[in-house]
């Protein structure tokens, strides 16, 4: 005996509102299926939903449905035409459109949005209009009940209520949502995500427009006061970061339609870096990766700020990293926090300066074609499925794209904030150390490389301390040319060995005098160790003194308290001073290799611009002040001069360092002031635990202090707030303030209005913001100096 299966009315709550958990998600499923049914427009419209019975009516200008349609395609649950191959492709052909949905489930998103359906279609301006009514309430009364023995009405009908000369209007009723200002402000900013105009689906011929009369009012206000991405109602703008014109350090990688090869383009604010072709080794189940675009970028603190004035909304709450398969994008993938498919935050903890995250990036991931096994989960908010093929999409993500912007970005230019650079600026940045070299040579190594092209004036990679890596990366790019048969890629790789050569002749004239500068070094090393050992035994009695006094002093609390500095010199031990003559010889060093390559680079002939004296004036600056932070604390410090970068408490850190270093003489321009009051107004203790560098904190603080004494400034506060995961650190003074007419021009290179560099408070900003912080000097009535350091998790 054979038998059936048997279908509750419960099935329409699980494919309807109970899997389709989101009101946005419905709303896209049913404009993706207007679009295969090649509408060029779409209305999206809003009804009495402030007040009276709300309704959504959706409404494209496609090729309709007849009778039959609705019989046997829209009533016939998971049956999809488009799936089958039996659908009407004569207006796709002319459109060259692929279709958006396969599942034949996205109808039952009306079930989603409200409790009641109507569908009126007609495919002839002069046919009679086909008519579906259905109340999803009539499927919820009995579980027991069958699925099909629910009757829903259809008709032919000569007259419809709304105007329609071709294609389908879907009227939802008894919206099951509340819609109010803020939800359709989110709902036009999702559809302008919607549809990605940068991939070939014939985008450019599909339009949405959202409608709301109840909130004509509202938009009017919105234009009236420039807040016009608060607007609700009008033609949706698709968005493409693109538009935007920002200049930013982004990747473009893609596999060809064929999955043979892979193309990787980088650019660094509109300067182009390099362009790579390789095979692609990303292969699933037998087949390649194909048919796949990747653009990516890296979001600067300028970037992220000029993003916010643009679109009302800062990147991070806008989305990252989206996906889109054939001009559609794919919920939720890019959306903040479960978006995330691709791991960026959870990588981030484990290198928050070496990886970037979800808030440092911001791009797309363009599926085109069939490419079947890359499809989207019947949920329709859970993103792709999670199979092989997916799992090799996010490697192919990660390795060729992600870890390639990070190499450049983070590695070699150290993720510069300045939007406006020309091919100098951009050298000066990329040749100043070794890590140029070991970015190419890590391009150039792969034996599945077929070409290489990169922007030749950048790359001025000649320098005594890099032969090894450059040989290698000359052996590397010759095999290239040799197999790829590029000449101006051959000529390019004789032209640096002979520049390679004429420096090694160079080096063997000045070993000479290296040799002297040496022993003056070794000379200078000695006397370092000699002075060492005489502040140990300096050292060693101070703490035998201070052993015999901690028996009559008080304990309290403070005493006991882990903290980065102490109030005396008591424990400048051994360690500690060679420490510090280590940070000083490394600076010096630092600075005679400037000086040095200018003074090379005269002696040979080659000219300098003023470019670069400027900018090797401003790197002996910077290094300059790190000496001064050095020693005008290293000597009090209970700490390891040796680290780099360590994760404490910012906010105690900058306590102790203002109410125990600088609490003492203040220096400024060789004079000594010992009236300076300084005052810290926190109470209760703050934990706030970054990574940081202590000596640029100590210059960014030590900046601040000087300025404020330079204006005459008497007292100087501050005061602390955590808001959210950022803690603000308010500096003012009392001293004579700062002109309106130059506030905006303070952070600029260069510029000051006193006998100094006006470098200070540039290399501040430069430090707060490489460490994802930032310094601004607030609006004041009085035009006294009052500034914030943001210190972010």
């Amino acid at each position: 005996m054979e038998k059936q299966f048997k279908v509750s009315s419960a099935l329409k709550n699980i494919i309807g509102k109970d899997l389709i958990v989101d009101d946005f998600v419905a709303i896209f499923e049913l404009v993706k299926n207007s679009f295969d049914a090649n509408s060029r427009h779409v209305e999206v419209s809003f009804e009495n939903i402030v007040e009276g019975e709300s309704k959504l009516i959706i409404q494209d200008d496609g090729k309709g449905m007849d009778l039959d349609d609705i019989d046997n395609k829209w009533l016939f649950v998971a049956y999809s035409a488009k799936k089958e191959g039996t659908e009407d492709y004569r207006d796709e052909i002319k459109s060259k459109r692929i279709h958006a949905g396969a599942k034949g489930i996205g109808r039952f998103s009306c079930d989603r949005l409200g409790e009641k359906l109507s569908i009126y279609s007609r495919r002839n301006e002069n046919d009679e209009f086909s008519k579906l009514t259905i109340d999803w309430i009539d499927f919820e009364s009995d579980m027991k009940t069958n699925f099909d023995s629910i009757n829903v009405n259809y008709e032919l009908i000569d007259n419809c209520p709304y105007e329609l000369l071709t294609g389908t209007i879907l009227e939802i009723s008894s919206l099951r949502s509340n819609w109010d200002a803020e939800k359709l402000i989110r709902l036009r900013q999702s559809l302008e995500k919607l549809i990605n105009p940068s991939q070939n689906n014939n985008g450019d011929s599909f339009s949405i427009t959202l409608n709301a009369p109840d909130f004509l009012e509202h938009d009017d206000i919105r234009k009236d006061t420039s807040k016009e991405h608060e607007i609700i109602n009008g033609p949706i703008k698709n968005f493409l970061f693109e538009k935007l014109g920002l200049k930013t350090t982004k990747i473009e990688v893609s596999i060809d339609s064929e999955g043979s090869n892979i193309t990787t383009k980088l650019y660094d604010r509109g300067i182009f870096i390099y362009e790579l072709k390789e095979k692609n080794i990303f292969i699933t189940s037998g087949n390649n990766l194909r048919d796949i675009n990747i653009n990516l970028f890296a979001l600067s603190t300028t970037t992220k700020t000029i993003f916010t004035k643009h679109m009302g909304v800062r990147p991070v709450r806008f989305g990252s990293v989206f996906v889109y398969k054939n001009g559609f994008r794919i919920l939720p993938i890019g959306e903040l926090g479960r978006g995330d498919v691709f791991g960026l935050d959870n990588r981030k903890q484990q290198g928050q300066m070496r990886y970037f995250g979800t808030r440092d990036l911001f791009g797309r991931v363009e599926i085109n074609g069939e490419n079947e096994e890359l499809k989207e989960s019947s949920s329709r908010d859970g993103g792709l499925e999670r199979n092989e093929t997916f799992l090799t999409l996010n490697s192919f993500f990660m390795e060729k794209a992600l870890k390639r912007l990070e190499r450049y970005a983070i590695d070699v230019v150290k993720f510069g904030n300045v939007e406006n650079i020309d091919v100098s600026d951009l050298k000066q940045s990329i040749t100043q150390d070794d890590k140029a070299l070991i970015f190419i040579e890590a391009l150039t190594k792969s034996e599945d490389i077929i070409d290489i092209k990169y922007n030749p004036e950048l790359f001025d990679i000649v320098s005594d301390s890099s032969e090894k890596s450059l040989k290698a990366i000359l052996k590397n790019l010759s095999r290239i040319a040799v197999e790829s048969n590029n000449i101006e890629l051959d000529k390019e790789v004789k032209k640096i060995k002979s520049r390679l050569a004429d420096f090694q002749k160079l080096a063997i004239d000045s070993d000479e005098e290296a040799g002297k500068e040496r022993k003056a070094r070794e000379h200078a090393e000695k006397q370092a160790r000699l002075e060492a050992e005489r502040a140990r035994q300096e050292a060693e009695k101070a703490r035998a003194a201070e052993s015999r006094a901690q028996d009559a002093e008080k304990k309290s609390d403070e005493v006991f308290k882990e903290s980065l500095f102490l109030k005396s010199m008591m424990n400048s031990d051994l360690d500690n001073i060679i420490a510090l003559h280590h940070h000083i010889g490394i600076a010096a060093g630092t600075i005679e290799n400037y000086v040095r390559n200018v003074s090379n680079k005269i002696r040979s002939g080659k000219p300098v611009s003023t470019e670069t004296f400027l900018h090797v004036l401003d790197e002996i600056s910077y290094v300059t002040r790190q000496i001064k932070a050095t020693t005008n604390f290293a000597t009090k410090a209970n700490f390891n001069l040796e680290a780099e970068i360590i994760t404490e408490n910012i906010y105690s850190y900058i306590q102790e360092y203002v109410l125990n270093i600088c609490s003492g003489l203040v220096k400024v321009d060789g004079d000594f002031r010992t009236d300076i009051n300084f005052i810290w107004k926190n109470v209760n203790p703050i934990e706030f635990n970054v990574q940081f560098r202590p000596l640029e904190i100590a210059m960014v603080i030590d900046t601040m202090i000087n300025n404020a004494v330079k204006a005459k400034a008497k007292k100087i506060t501050f005061s602390a707030e955590v808001i959210d995961n950022g803690l603000d650190i308010y500096i003012s003074d009392d001293g004579k303030g700062i002109e309106k007419s130059i506030r905006d021009k303070i952070f600029d290179m260069g510029f000051t209005t006193t006998k100094g560099s006006g470098l200070g408070l540039h290399h501040a900003k430069n430090i707060m913001e490489k460490i994802n912080g930032n310094i601004e000097l607030l609006d004041a009535e009085d035009n006294k100096a009052n500034f914030v350091l943001t210190f972010t998790r």
